[in-house]
This record gives C-alpha cells, sequence and structure tokens, in this order.
C-alpha cells in the first residue's frame, strides 16, 4: 500500500480489477456535493443566494471646505424557483450640488439574467473583461456549463475618461462541447465618438481619431478541470486609425497543477491595429503581453520555492512593465517558525527607472490565529542609493474576545534612519456574539519633522448584528493630510442570510480605483478563512478578516502578484490551485477582485 497525500478534489475512482472483486458503491450518509458559492451567470449577475436581501451604504467625507457624500442602495428579492431580482443605486452629493451616478435592475430567472442600467463588467473567456458599460443585456447558462450573452450598451462615464459616442454590440457564447473540450466564440461592433480621453491630455494613443469596426474571437481550450490549454485566435476591421485597417489578435493559456507544483502561463499577441475592448477609449491593444508563475512545493509542503515574470507592451491606462521574481520559504524542522527569501527585478517604464528588491524574512505561525513575522527589505530605484526597510507584524488573540496586532517599519538610506511607522489594532467581541469593536491607530514620523510623532490615521470600527439575518458597519476614519486631517464617516448594513463575495460592478465614486480585494474561501462551501496572511508583490502584507476578505488601497496601476502563505492557513488545509495570482490594476477602472480557494489536504490510497 502506498499513502500520498493531494489536495480535496484531485482523488480519482480507482478502475475495477480484474480478480474477480465485485465494487459495490455505497451511499455515504454525510456527505454533502460540494456547491458552487459565489456563482454568477454569464452577464456577471450573482446567483440565487439571499432571501428580502437590502443592502445600504453611506460615506461622508470632510476634506477641506468641500465635503463629499456617498451613498449606495440595493434590494434583493429572491422568490426560489421564481427567480431572483435586484435594484441598485448609487449616488454622491457636495455642497448645493447632488448627483445620480447610476443605478441598474437585473433578474435571475432558471437559467436566464437580465440586466439594464450599469452592466457588471463582464469578463468572457475569449475576450478578457470589458470596458464598463451603461445600457442592457441578456444570457443564457446552462447546467451543463455552456450558456451565450448578448448586450448592447454605452460606455459608462465615472471612470476618469470622456466617452463620447463610444458604443460596444457584443454576442458571445461560451462551454460548447468539442471532441471532448470546449469552445467559445465572441462577436462584436464597437464605434468611438470624438472624446474618449483623460480631461487635458492629448490624444496620443488612447483615441486618434472617431470611426467605428467590429470583428470576432474564437477559443479553444480543453474540457473545465484544475489544467487548462486554450487557444484563441481573433481578428478585426476598424477605422479608428483614420483609415480602414485589419488586424489579428492571438492568446495562449496553458495551466498544469498537481499536489506538489503549478505552473501557469499566459501569452497574448496583437497586430499594431489591434484594439482592446477592456478601455472606453477603444486604446491600442498590447502588442506583447506574457505572464508565467510557477511554484513548487517539496518535502511534503513544508517548503516552497516560486518564480513569476511580466513582459507587457501595455495598452491604454495599463503601462508597459516588464519584471522578473525569484523566492522562497522553508519550515525550520519542525517547528512553527519558517523563513524565506525573495528577489524582485522590475524593468524601466517610459517614465520611471529600473527597480530591484531583495527581502528575507521570519516568521511563526501558531495556534488561535497567533502570528509574528519579520521581514528586511533592500530596495533600490534606477541610480539612486540603496534604501533598507525593517517590518514587523506581530497577532495575538486573548481570553476573553480580545484580540491585538501590532506593525512597526523602519526605512533607513545610506545607513541613517529617515522613517518610522507604527500600527496598533485591537479589537473585541464578546464570545458568541456577532459584535466587534476595532480600533486603529497608525503614528509615524520623519527625518525633515525632527521625528516628531504624528497620528496618521485613526479608525474606530464597530460590527454588529442586531438580528440573525443583519450585519451592520459603523466606522470614523481620521487620515492626517498635508494642511488638515481629512474625516471619513462609514455607515454600511446588510440584510442577508450570508454574505458572498461581490461581483464587480456599481461602486460610488472611485473608491474601487486602485483598490485590490482578495477573499480566502474554503472550496466545499465557500465561507471565509480568517487570519490568512497574504501579500501585494512581496511588498504588503496583510492578514484577512473574520470573513476571509481583505483590502490592499493606494495600488499603483500596472499587473501585481497576490501571494497566500499557506502555513498562515488552518492545521490540514492548502492551496486548491496555486498561490499565487495575477491582478491588473488600471487607471480609473476597478480590479476584479482575487479570489483563492483552499481545502483540507485528503488522504489517497492506492491498492
Amino acid at each position: 500500500m502506498r499513502e500520498g497525500e493531494a489536495a480535496a478534489g484531485a482523488l480519482a475512482p480507482a478502475p475495477a480489477a480484474a480478480s474477480g472483486f465485485t465494487v459495490r458503491r455505497l451511499p455515504k450518509p454525510n456527505y454533502r456535493r460540494p456547491t458552487q458559492p459565489g456563482r454568477t451567470t454569464p452577464l456577471g449577475l450573482p446567483a440565487p443566494i439571499a432571501v428580502d436581501n437590502l443592502h445600504s451604504r453611506l460615506v461622508h467625507r470632510r476634506d477641506g471646505p468641500m465635503p463629499l457624500t456617498e451613498w449606495n442602495l440595493g434590494m434583493q428579492e429572491d422568490q426560489g424557483q421564481r427567480g431572483t431580482y435586484e435594484i441598485e443605486v448609487a449616488g454622491r452629493s457636495r455642497p448645493g450640488v447632488a448627483e445620480l451616478l447610476g443605478g441598474r435592475a437585473s433578474a435571475f430567472r432558471q437559467g436566464w439574467s437580465f440586466a439594464a442600467g450599469d452592466l457588471p463588467a463582464p469578463t468572457l473567456r475569449s475576450t478578457g473583461p470589458l470596458m464598463r458599460l451603461r445600457g442592457a443585456g441578456v444570457g443564457r447558462a446552462h447546467d451543463d456549463g455552456h450558456g451565450w450573452t448578448a448586450l448592447a450598451a454605452v460606455a459608462a462615464p465615472g471612470t476618469g475618461l470622456q466617452p463620447e459616442g463610444t458604443t460596444l454590440s457584443l454576442f458571445s457564447m461560451d462551454g460548447l462541447r468539442l471532441h471532448g473540450g470546449r469552445a467559445a466564440f465572441t462577436l462584436a461592433g464597437f464605434a468611438r465618438g470624438r472624446g474618449g480621453r483623460p480631461p487635458g491630455n492629448p490624444p496620443l494613443s488612447l483615441a486618434e481619431f472617431p470611426g467605428r469596426g467590429g470583428g470576432g474571437m474564437i477559443e479553444v481550450h480543453t474540457a473545465p478541470g484544475r489544467d487548462l490549454l486554450a487557444l484563441s485566435l481573433g481578428t478585426q476591421l476598424h477605422d479608428l486609425g483614420g483609415h480602414d485597417a485589419p488586424a489579428a489578435l492571438q492568446r495562449l493559456e496553458w495551466r498544469i497543477v498537481r499536489p506538489t507544483a503549478a505552473l501557469t502561463l499566459l501569452e497574448q499577441r496583437a497586430s499594431n491595429g489591434a484594439r482592446s475592448l477592456g478601455d472606453a477609449c477603444l486604446p491600442r491593444a498590447a502588442r506583447r503581453d506574457d505572464r508565467l508563475t510557477a511554484q513548487w512545493r517539496p518535502l511534503g509542503g513544508r517548503a516552497e520555492t516560486h518564480f513569476t515574470a511580466v513582459a507587457s507592451t501595455g495598452e491604454g491606462t495599463l503601462p508597459a512593465s516588464r519584471s522578473a521574481s525569484l523566492g522562497g520559504s522553508s519550515s525550520l524542522g519542525r517547528s512553527a517558525w519558517y523563513a524565506g527569501a525573495e528577489s524582485e527585478w522590475r524593468g524601466g517604464a517610459p517614465a520611471s527607472p529600473p527597480s530591484s528588491r531583495l527581502a528575507v524574512r521570519m516568521g511563526r505561525f501558531g495556534d488561535r490565529g497567533s502570528s509574528v513575522l519579520l521581514q528586511l527589505e533592500r530596495q533600490q530605484e534606477g541610480h539612486a542609493s540603496p534604501a533598507l526597510v525593517l517590518t514587523g507584524q506581530a497577532s495575538s488573540p486573548s481570553r476573553g474576545g480580545w484580540h491585538a496586532s501590532l506593525e512597526p517599519r523602519l526605512g533607513w538610506r545610506d545607513g541613517v534612519l529617515q522613517n518610522f511607522d507604527l500600527g496598533l489594532d485591537v479589537s473585541w467581541g464578546r464570545v458568541g456574539s456577532f459584535t466587534r469593536l476595532t480600533a486603529s491607530l497608525t503614528l509615524g514620523g520623519t527625518r525633515a519633522a525632527a521625528f516628531a510623532c504624528q497620528a496618521r490615521k485613526a479608525a474606530l470600527r464597530l460590527a454588529f448584528a442586531p438580528r440573525m439575518r443583519d450585519r451592520g458597519v459603523i466606522e470614523v476614519r481620521r487620515i492626517a493630510g498635508p494642511a488638515a486631517p481629512a474625516w471619513e464617516y462609514e455607515t454600511d448594513y446588510d440584510l442577508q442570510g450570508r454574505r458572498y463575495l461581490p461581483v464587480p460592478g456599481l461602486t460610488p465614486g472611485s473608491r474601487w480605483t486602485g483598490t485590490v480585494r482578495v477573499l480566502v474561501a474554503r472550496a466545499e462551501d465557500g465561507s471565509g478563512v480568517p487570519e490568512a496572511l497574504v501579500s501585494l508583490d512581496g511588498r504588503q502584507l496583510a492578514f484577512t478578516a473574520a470573513d476571509g476578505t481583505l483590502e490592499f488601497d493606494r495600488v499603483e496601476p500596472g499587473i501585481h502578484v497576490v501571494r497566500i502563505e499557506e502555513r498562515s492557513l488552518p492545521r490540514g488545509m492548502r492551496v486548491v490551485q496555486t498561490t499565487q495570482v495575477f491582478v491588473v490594476v488600471e487607471r480609473g477602472k476597478p480590479a476584479e477582485p482575487v479570489r483563492i480557494e483552499v481545502a483540507r489536504a485528503a488522504r489517497k490510497t492506492e491498492f
């Protein structure tokens, strides 16, 4: 008998032996088929998950003489087999000025989905994410995995651009069976008016001339599973460059996932005249976009090494980038301590010099969510002298529902201390109650200010559940500014039985811009995993909240890598696919949320 470990879901049924034995399959009473939480329709609409759902959010900001109030209201009614219906509106107001940012009405009924207004940004296999749209769409999803989507819309305002007259009509089918694999195709028509560029910017590469055109794309890929091989070919014909011109696009994606290794390769090519449908300006598509991520987990998962590489010429609001990183970590014997190192290089974009980074870290993950992390990082940008950054993070729960975390940060250049930061979070929640009070304080100082200690950010957050189906949040934040501090007041109330990762769509103002949202969820039921350590580009580190979510704010536009530290997961749990995920942040567009699924390792026995 040979024994090994495999991630949950990797078990394959043993082949029937020709030895005369009779194989009987007996039902297991406590077994439940795994569900698909967070499932979306082809239009990106949420599947029925709640009954009489009401969500409201109000944010008030005081920053100087012009306070700003943003609000969002959503209502949903789930009638079971009869369907789900949803209405959502958002707006904002300043003294003497009130405006409605947008709204959406949608319905989901027996596999059909309808939407009108500000459509959720659909992500199609053959085209990738589309621009923010305002119009109408309809879709159909079948139980066997195939479906279709049709929409007609104009580019939605509020993205920092001026999409005057930019329109898009599209029809797409996905999941078509093809000799053991699947196929998808998309047909699209588009047009652009005389606007379509950031205010004050000259029409260089985003929008040269008004025009119109169309195109199609077809993709063939293997059947759904952990491994994937997909090839897409497309063509376009348009006059956006001032004259009729054909264009071609090609995309190749290859993914291999094994219990001890994972590899993902994405390669995209486009001819000179190809256009991207992911931006309201219909900019030129990236001539080249290559991404590679690989990971190896030897020694039964006690060690790991990873490599990522990106080479992109950029497109529209996405700058060109070249980067590579190599790192690894390992447990120190049988103890809970571990150590690791990572090296990264980023090529210079047209407006920035090349940079490099080398980091070493050591940490420990204990029981009940306690952790200690220490990282020393060397950063160098262009020909400037290198900087050293020492970062620490300690988190420890205590009896009585208390939880505290401390995050110090020190920065040196030329051997001289330049700045310091100290973050402190203290939260308390009564055992058996949904009420939790959290206080956060960030102190800092710089050499230029004679290391005078200043409160850079302070926040007080109260999360409560007055009824079983209700969730409420009240938060007050004070953020230091160049002239005077800014105050923010936020209230959030949600009436639903269970909370899932929201589908990216309508958001007030530009709150989502430059923000990367991450959800670490259990594969079997979709519930969030708390206290999981997640990093962004190896620089920003954060633990997931009680619902398994976290946010990275003020993220620069470009291609970034989100990575989860498996050692921070509950004992016996591992990442289902890969611990590294690429995420694209574009100026004026909400980044697609990152979902990382984990599961308990299952024992695989072969006779």
